[in-house]
């Protein structure tokens, strides 16, 4: 296990490379990467006074602001809510680390180190007087020290770039040691996460076709799909195009309030691959590019339509492993589509569209008649998707009930 304190992950990047490492590490099942409870509630409690100094300084702006425009109508910066911004960063460090409860004997034991000065609390003086400080560093190390007690079985790293209180990972004051003792061999102070990357990880190198070959495997295409359909990139009005088939102009630009079903998804391009051997595997990071396709509600509106937009990932995956294990680091807001992109959209179908190898049968025909006589609309992704088969696929109703000209 290895478990992180506040000070490592503070101003790190949850977009960088280190956090893309962490997840690998993770992902891997070399190690656990986790942190206590308390380092949790510090950095929620950082991001939270960070926005709201921002908040004050934006308030305040524009309070001046309003001031001094004669015409009125400046808008403020919306209601501060401190709680939805910690929920928010806890969510965010989540997808990161898993959090270690902790022990009610944890903060008492802090609460008494601190106020009788003992390691790895202490004195500091400012302004001429001295201020004990402390009980939550101690109480972070002791939950690590529980943790290890708890669980035999595990190697413990241990990583704070505290070192004036949690040693330089040779040496420990003597009461810490004694707080090891029983596990000493098994438990290490590491002072930093280029540490823990090189421990874990080695350089690799990167080969690009294998990455791409691994995307196209149908778990790697269900897991997008299952993640295109739940993601909070599509719980919000997001930009698409309409009828992708027919050509993406500016006339097919439109506004999806969200998607009817999962969509299909194909690959379409493959960027900034790195790699890293860990363990037995080589895991990558990669930007991709994929192209979606389905059935979408459009925004404000009634009315229902064939969606397909592009769309970024940042993705981690391990194409030496079995299964490629694929996990999504970030996103990008959906796009529209390229002109050339229309060739490349995936079927709506798993099965071929073309009447010879997927025309319904009597009784789904039956229904598309009935559908298509009483305007009766799409009550279910199955009749849309069997309405659009007809009404662009289907021999005799794709020109309009005529059967399709001969080629004299």
């Amino acid at each position: 296990m290895i478990i992180l304190d506040t000070n490592i992950l503070w101003g790190m990047s949850l977009r960088g490379s280190s956090a893309e490492l962490l997840r690998a590490i993770r992902a891997s099942n070399v190690e656990r990467v986790a942190v206590p409870e308390l380092v949790m509630v510090e950095l929620a409690a950082k991001q939270a006074l960070a926005y709201q100094e921002k908040y004050e300084a934006a308030d305040k702006a524009l309070r001046d602001l309003k001031r001094a425009t004669p015409w009125g109508g400046v808008q403020g910066p919306g209601q501060r809510d401190l709680e939805r911004v910690r929920a928010q960063w806890r969510k965010e460090y989540g997808h990161l680390v898993d959090v270690i409860p902790m022990k009610e004997d944890a903060y008492r034991e802090g609460a008494y180190r601190e106020a009788n000065q003992i390691a790895p609390c202490r004195t500091v003086r400012s302004n001429s007087r001295s201020y004990k400080i402390g009980a939550r560093d101690a109480a972070i190390w002791l939950t690590a020290v529980d943790y290890a007690h708890d669980h035999d079985d595990e190697m413990i790293y241990f990583v704070s770039g505290n070192t004036t209180d949690f040693g330089d990972g040779t040496t420990l004051p003597d009461v810490m040691f004694g707080d090891i003792v029983n596990v000493a061999d098994r438990f290490e102070v590491l002072t930093s996460l280029d540490e823990v990357i090189s421990r874990f990880t080695k350089p690799a190198e990167a080969d690009a076709e294998q990455v791409e070959e691994a995307l196209r495997t149908p778990s790697s295409l269900a897991t997008i799909t299952e993640y295109a359909a739940s993601t909070t990139a599509f719980t919000h009005p997001f930009v698409c195009n309409t009828d992708p088939d027919r050509g993406v102009g500016v006339e097919s630009h439109s506004i999806a309030g969200q998607w009817i079903g999962p969509p299909s998804v194909a690959l379409d391009s493959v960027r900034d691959v790195s790699a890293h051997s860990i363990g037995s595997h080589v895991w990558c990071t990669a930007t991709v590019r994929w192209l979606l396709h389905g059935f979408g509600a459009l925004y404000r509106s009634p009315d229902c339509a064939i969606i397909g937009l592009a769309w970024e990932t940042r993705v981690l995956l391990s194409p030496t492993g079995a299964e490629p294990k694929l996990t999504f680091l970030r996103h990008t807001g959906p796009r529209l589509l390229r002109p050339d992109d229309v060739a490349h959209l995936p079927s709506l179908w798993s099965e071929a569209s073309d009447s010879e190898a997927g025309e319904p049968g009597p009784v789904e025909t039956e229904l598309l008649l009935h559908l298509l006589r009483n305007d009766a609309g799409a009550r279910s992704l199955q009749e849309m998707q069997l309405k659009h088969w007809m009404l662009n696929w289907h021999p005799t109703w794709r020109y309009q009930g005529r059967h399709k000209p001969s080629a004299e």
